[in-house]
């Protein structure tokens, strides 16, 4: 947002300087009105625009040598649960409220005052315009249709032609619009300096068209020059009118005597057309979008974190939208419909907030399903009554597109503790730190050769050589070194090097499965149901065996198969 609001205020100033280089001393006041307003919308809309760079999916997710990192971050937030409190952001959004009601108060009282002087002052029509004669000796001032004149000069026919016609002219031209326009912005935007000098811009062409009016009625610029120095003063006016007297009585007198050609006016317009798109490139967002490799039509969308709020067992909202736990996994699978399963394991990121505590058996159940049907592997479960100020893990990858988010995986670090050899260890992303431990879903279908073994012993010794002070290593390097200490059989881990010795070796897919078996999953061997104390003597035989995992009907099922079964 700060970056935004900087980059509105420097693209005004843009716009600002090339009025004031260019614009400002040419006759062209009717340009220069619509110039002025149209910068401000301008400023504001472009550092909200976004240009997309379509690219070839010529850069892929390099996942080959990586598996899922489990970041199941559980956090229990009970009611006097106090949560760090931003004290910046407080002060900030205080200072901005505070300002942002002095100016409209000072709007409003501006406003209060005139129709209260227009409600208390006699009036007179003439013509389209309204006459309110003021018994104060303030000078003429126009607001809307109203032209505020001294009573006393109005009645001895002492006002000048030449200063009604400057006044009536900004009542027919409405030049009340362009201020109160300004005001209102300006309220918005009050700490923005740039829009006290921009009203100061727009009130001084108004007086150069009102100028340029009455000059075209037949007015010698002599005689009409020496009337404004006879009205030059000080005299202060709500900021909401136009009065005759206005400080730069020079620069007006020189203005009166200005005539550009039309050449140099249209040479000096087509410049805008550069300042325009230097300042759209330079200013606005920046996003690259892949194109889908399975269709013509281009991916753009960025990558989409998942919240489910669980009110209770039947009452789920996924991203704002009511769900239920029969459509779960389509309505989830939707929010991220062209990642392929790799890249969901690495960068969706799923909250679950509860309202009770007692959900979090329910809360662990949906957390497993994410995993097992929509490959979503990290989570965080926050239990707390209601959602104010939740101190959240922030995904790094949520609303980035997949090259983003594989050049923040690319700088993933591991900071070992020396005083633990099991993790979790702290994964450091950004500015943002979790604790993670590993998955223990596998591919254990996947063959090991030579090259595998050769990989792995490099990896031993380059995590041998880190310095005590120091054991920092990339994500992908210590996830292929357990990947492939996990996969390389038994038989072969003879020719291994040792296992890093600040670390412990991971399980072996057998110990882990037979963890799984021991915890009560379902197990098949060839398709037939087997028994648990069965399934885990095939285990331990050391027969060769393919194994898969999955979820149906809230039941978890193990499917083992020997090498020469056929499906």
């Amino acid at each position: 947002m700060l970056l935004i609001i900087l980059k509105s205020i420097i693209c005004l100033a843009v716009f600002m300087i090339f009025y004031k280089l260019a614009l400002e001393n040419t006759n062209a006041h009717t340009l220069k009105r619509f110039y002025l307003l149209s910068i401000v919308a301008v400023s504001i809309a472009i550092p909200l625009i976004t240009l997309v760079k379509y690219v070839d999916p010529s850069i892929t997710l390099n996942t080959k040598n990586l598996f899922p990192i489990k970041q199941d971050i559980e956090q229990q937030i009970i009611n006097n649960y106090t949560n760090p409190v931003d004290y910046v952001s407080i002060i900030l959004w205080a200072i901005y409220y505070l300002g942002a009601i002095l100016f409209l108060f000072r709007f409003l009282k501006n406003i209060s005052t005139l129709v209260k002087k227009i409600k208390t002052s006699p009036k007179t029509k003439v013509g389209n315009v309204c006459i309110v004669l003021s018994k104060d000796s303030s000078l003429p001032h126009t607001f809307f249709n109203y032209i505020f004149l001294n009573k006393n000069d109005y009645e001895k026919n002492d006002i000048d032609k030449g200063v009604f016609l400057h006044e009536q002219t900004h009542a027919i031209q409405k030049h009340s619009v362009d201020i109160l326009a300004i005001e209102i912005v300006q309220v918005i935007f009050w700490f923005n300096p740039l829009l006290i000098l921009l009203k100061r811009y727009i009130k001084l062409n108004h007086e150069f068209l009102a100028d340029k009016a009455v000059l075209s009625s037949g007015i010698s610029t002599s005689e009409y020059q020496k009337t404004l120095l006879s009205f030059s003063s000080n005299i202060k006016y709500p900021t909401l009118v136009n009065p005759i007297n206005y400080s730069s009585l020079k620069k007006r007198f020189k203005i009166m005597k200005t005539q550009t050609s039309k050449s140099k006016l249209l040479l000096k317009a087509l410049l805008l057309l550069p300042l325009c798109i230097i300042s759209v490139y330079g200013f606005s967002q920046k996003e690259t979008i892949i194109k889908s490799n399975n269709s013509n039509v281009v991916n753009g969308l960025t990558i989409k974190d998942i919240q489910l709020i669980i009110k209770n067992e039947d009452d789920l909202v996924l991203n704002g939208n009511k769900v239920t736990i029969e459509n779960l996994k389509d309505e989830v699978n939707k929010l991220n419909p062209l990642l392929d399963n790799k890249q969901k394991q690495y960068f969706l990121f799923a909250y679950l907030l509860m309202e009770d505590d007692k959900l979090y058996p329910y809360t662990k159940k949906i957390s497993n399903f994410l995993s097992l049907n929509c490959d979503i592997k990290s989570s965080q479960i926050v239990i707390v009554n209601g959602f104010n100020h939740l101190n959240l893990y922030k995904s790094p990858f949520n609303g980035k597109t997949t090259i983003e988010a594989q050049e923040i995986l690319d700088k993933q670090t591991i900071n070992f503790t020396p005083s633990t050899k099991q993790g979790p260890w702290k994964l450091k992303v950004g500015f943002n730190t979790a604790d993670f431990t590993l998955n223990n879903n596998l591919d254990t279908n996947k063959s090991i050769n030579q090259q595998d073994i050769n990989e792995y012993n490099n990896l031993v010794e380059k995590f041998n050589n880190l310095s005590d002070h120091e054991k920092v290593v990339k994500v992908t390097d210590f996830s292929r070194l357990h990947e492939l200490y996990r996969l390389i059989p038994q038989n072969k881990k003879a020719d291994l090097k040792p296992f890093p010795d600040f670390l412990t070796p991971p399980k072996s897919d057998e110990e882990i499965i037979i963890e799984m078996i021991e915890k009560g999953v379902t197990c098949f061997f060839n398709d037939k149901k087997i028994d648990a104390e069965k399934a885990i003597s095939i285990i331990k035989n050391n027969r060769l065996l393919k194994a898969t995992t999955k979820h149906e009907n809230g039941v978890s099922i193990i499917s083992m198969y020997s090498e020469s079964y056929k499906k």
